[in-house]
Parts: structure tokens; C-alpha cells; sequence
């Protein structure tokens, strides 16, 4: 896509040897603050998935650990 003026186009008469450069398309405001604000709530997204994961994890490690504890508990006080 070319970003010309549709003036541009009826004199778009180029000069022998010359070479046909890109400009650049302006900002486009909303697009660019729709865009961050996607890249933002998908970070976001992101970001709580894994607090969720490693705060399940950790909830589930220490369950482990606490039935371990207990069967060693257990395991000690059946031996006398």
C-alpha cells in the first residue's frame, strides 16, 4: 500500500532515471491505540495465567509435602 494523494496520482509522471521511493503512511491514532491496548490486556492475560499457575502449584507443593510429613509422622510412631 502507497500512501499518496489521489492528486499525486495524475502527476505521477516520473522522470527518466529517477527511482520511486516508499513514504511512509502516517499514524493511524486509533489503530496504534487499539493495538496497545490488545498488547496490553494480552500481557495482562498472560501475566494472571501464570500467577494463577504458580499460586496452584505452590497451594499443591505444600499439600504434598504436608501428607508426606504426616506419613513420616505416622511411619515414626508405628515403630515403637
Amino acid at each position: 500500500m502507497r500512501c499518496r494523494n489521489v492528486a499525486d496520482a495524475a502527476t505521477a509522471d516520473v522522470e527518466q532515471g529517477s527511482i520511486l521511493a516508499w513514504e511512509s503512511c502516517g499514524r493511524v491514532v486509533s489503530t496504534e491505540r487499539a493495538d496497545f491496548f490488545e498488547f496490553v490486556a494480552v500481557n495482562l492475560l498472560f501475566a494472571c495465567v501464570g500467577i494463577g499457575i504458580v499460586l496452584w502449584r505452590s497451594k499443591r507443593m505444600k499439600l504434598l509435602q504436608a501428607r508426606q510429613l504426616a506419613a513420616r509422622i505416622g511411619m515414626a510412631g508405628r515403630r515403637r
